[in-house]
């Protein structure tokens, strides 16, 4: 039975990204989501969550987290807890010619 009284506030999902043999990177513990409801935004409930993954990429032997930034989110937020640009990633449709 789930307790009525626990509410879901935040959360992380991560993935480990092993660095295949030929090439010259660190593991990479990649943060595929994160989340903090409205009314604990601007806490520090995203850092908490930030840091809960680098303890996860510890955990693996990572040397870096990477974390894939939709272009039309606010990348400044993303920035006020470590985060760089590095690259960009430039996606298309399968069906495109």
């Amino acid at each position: 039975m789930t307790d009525p009284t626990l509410v879901l506030v935040g959360h992380v999902l991560t993935d480990v990204d092993e660095c295949p043999g030929p090439f010259d990177r660190p593991d990479r513990l990649v943060v595929g989501e994160i989340y903090v409801t409205e009314p604990y935004r601007g806490t520090d409930l995203a850092e908490r969550l930030v840091e809960r993954a680098a303890a996860d990429a510890r955990d693996h032997g990572c040397g870096e987290l990477r974390l894939n930034v939709d272009v039309d989110s606010d990348r400044a937020r993303y920035e006020a807890v470590g985060f760089e640009g590095h690259r960009e990633r430039l996606t298309r449709p399968v069906d495109d010619p």
